[in-house]
């Protein structure tokens, strides 16, 4: 059994920094990076919000200030009027 969790945790791992963060954003047209997160202006009026992981430990205070910041990005965007 823990032959196949360490084999689940591999593979997620593997899927993460293959799929996530740049290889998402690769065709924006613009992207800012806040914290963990890297917030995307998309070709037209989309918008994307992704991030690897948010450290070993995140807090609830820890998310609140990503939302917040996140939230403050696509309010400077007024452009933008669907964001992922």
């Amino acid at each position: 059994m823990l032959g196949s969790v360490v084999d689940l945790m591999t593979l997620r791992a593997i899927y993460d920094d293959q799929l996530r963060t740049d290889a998402e954003v690769r065709s924006a047209v613009h992207v800012d990076r806040i914290g963990a997160l890297l917030l995307a202006e998309m070709t037209g009026t989309r918008g994307f919000i992704t991030y690897r992981d948010l450290g070993p430990e995140p807090t609830a205070q820890s998310v609140r200030e990503l939302v917040a910041h996140a939230s403050a990005w696509i309010a400077a965007h007024p452009d933008l009027t669907e964001v992922e």
